[in-house]
């Protein structure tokens, strides 16, 4: 498997592993269980992680141009937003539809970004 192929597959996992920890967090109520919600916080973090370290070689290796830099500032920016709005729905406070409705919205929409992203970074769109 190639790097391209190894980063799109690689995301796609940790991404269905974050969808299905979040879901079963949902589904387990509050307070969240410690032990799944520490371990969707360190999946999202490895894919933040392993996704930096690769934009990062691909551009040691050939210079992004402005456009890719910010598709790839744009998912950093989604990436940020979904860990605060998930951080905050593990207060101990009743949270708010809204907030809800933000941390829902906004895993879905890092997920289109940083896929946008990774298509215009490797394929050089």
């Amino acid at each position: 498997m190639g790097t391209v192929q190894f980063i799109f597959v690689g995301t796609g996992i940790f991404f269905l592993i974050l969808l299905l920890s979040g879901l079963g967090l949902r589904r387990s109520g509050r307070p969240y269980n410690g032990l799944l919600f520490n371990f969707h916080k360190l999946i999202a973090l490895t894919t933040v992680v392993i996704l930096g370290m690769s934009i990062f070689r691909i551009n040691q290796q050939t210079p992004l141009d402005q456009s890719q830099l910010l598709s790839v500032g744009a998912a950093g920016f989604m990436f940020v937003i979904s860990a605060v709005s998930g951080g905050l729905a593990n207060i101990d406070q009743p949270i708010p539809g809204a907030e809800k409705l933000v941390h829902r919205a906004s895993v879905y929409l890092t997920m289109l970004v940083t896929l946008f992203s990774l298509y215009m970074v490797i394929f050089r769109g």
